[in-house]
């Protein structure tokens, strides 16, 4: 069981007096089953691959990274690659909170093709 229970965050939101329920057993258990697995995928584009797209969740950083007040994209991750010629040029980024995420570029080659 991966599941972080924080005791800070009680959510005790009642609506016209309705008693405060905890999550089904059925509902944890598929929570912490989701929070084992990460869905991604590449989608190639042009006759040749010549452009990728990229994106990706994951539900535990998804649960662990959100924050109850505002919207983010903290658990997914997407990007997009070129070539140009000879060379790779990718680009992808991942959020994990609100003050920013994480930027990524790298430039490849197969080095036996100069030869």
């Amino acid at each position: 069981n991966i599941l972080y229970d924080d005791p800070n965050s009680q959510e005790d939101i009642l609506f016209l007096g309705e008693a405060a329920t905890g999550r089904s057993r059925s509902s944890l258990w598929f929570d912490n089953l989701a929070r084992h697995f990460v869905l991604n995928g590449e989608l190639f584009i042009g006759k040749k691959d010549n452009f990728r797209l990229r994106f990706g969740y994951s539900h535990l950083l998804r649960q662990e990274l959100e924050l109850s007040e505002y919207r983010s994209l903290a658990g997914f991750t997407y990007g997009l690659g070129i070539k140009i010629n000879r060379f790779r040029i990718d680009y992808g980024r991942t959020t994990f909170h609100l003050a920013g995420g994480v930027n990524q570029l790298s430039i490849g080659t197969n080095l036996q093709e100069f030869r």
